[in-house]
């Protein structure tokens, strides 16, 4: 990856855990967000930036009590979650929007909740 565009990532990890400060200060300790579309290359330089990205922010939010709470939608639940695997606390985890994996992906959204279960923290 390029050295501008690694610079851009560290920014947003900041970014982030600072928008994670304000939301604990503010009375709620999740925060929804988007991470992008988990590449299906784990051996990928995308992969390993998204993977990287999240553990740090993931580590940072179990640090604090919190958790930043990942849309679902962009991937089948079961590719989303071997990713959440990969990472080492459960601070990255899950806004489970059901419409969203039925529209995007066609995605069964029982079965979803069956897959994501021990990483759901919020619903929409």
């Amino acid at each position: 990856m390029a050295s501008k565009d690694m610079n851009a990532n560290k920014m947003k990890v900041e970014k982030s855990k600072r928008i994670l400060d304000l939301a604990l200060d503010l009375g709620t300790n999740i925060v929804t967000t988007h991470i992008g579309i988990v590449p299906d290359d784990r051996n990928g330089e995308v992969y390993n930036s998204l993977q990287t990205s999240c553990e740090e922010l993931g580590q940072y939010a179990k640090s604090v009590g919190a958790y930043f709470a990942i849309e679902t939608g962009p991937e089948r639940s079961a590719h989303l979650k071997s990713f959440l695997d990969t990472l080492s606390t459960n601070g990255v985890s899950v806004n489970f929007d059901p419409a969203n994996m039925v529209m995007v992906t066609g995605d069964d959204p029982v079965e979803g909740v069956y897959i994501l279960k021990d990483y759901i923290v919020q619903h929409t």
